[in-house]
């Protein structure tokens, strides 16, 4: 089966893009999560549709490893990236 959630590019300069395909929902929760398990950016996404590609600006979040969790009725993701 093929993705419904892409996350990327990894590692992370200054921007992610969350690429949305074919899921049946109308708002989503992502959240990163720090080495420690700490939320340190949480967004709710709205106006999903069948096919969206999100934008997430994250020049203020520091270099690091980071959990990256995707929710949104019963689907839900979770992808470790690295922040330069």
């Amino acid at each position: 089966t093929a993705d419904l959630v892409l996350m990327y590019p990894n590692p992370i300069i200054d921007e992610l893009v969350i690429d949305v395909r074919n899921i049946k929902c109308k708002e989503a929760e992502v959240s990163f999560y720090n080495g420690l398990g700490q939320i340190v950016y949480s967004k709710t996404l709205g106006g999903l549709t069948s096919f969206t590609k999100y934008y997430i600006n994250l020049t203020n979040l520091s270099s690091g490893i980071y959990y990256v969790s995707f929710n949104c009725n019963e689907y839900s993701k979770t992808k470790k990236l690295f922040k330069k």
